[in-house]
């Protein structure tokens, strides 16, 4: 079993109760997360050598994870 298995095996389970990822919580993770709290809508761009905003679509990717059916009624 890799990390990424045991960690959400373990908060599926509820043995963890807060879980902090990268951008690829925009990309398909579908937990019982019930708040998703973003740090940044920015990510550092290597080739550009500066920060950039990440589109509308994943903006709204990342904080549509919350409150998703069947694992939750709401979501902020």
């Amino acid at each position: 079993m890799n990390d990424r298995n045991l960690i959400e095996g373990l908060f599926l389970n509820g043995d963890i109760q807060v879980l902090c990822t990268t951008n690829t919580l925009a990309h398909g993770i579908n937990l019982p997360a019930h708040t998703v709290v973003l740090k940044s809508t920015q990510y550092f761009n290597k080739e550009k050598g500066t920060y950039m905003e990440y589109d509308r679509s994943t903006v709204l990717q990342m904080s549509g994870r919350a409150g998703r059916p069947p694992f939750d009624d709401t979501g902020m």
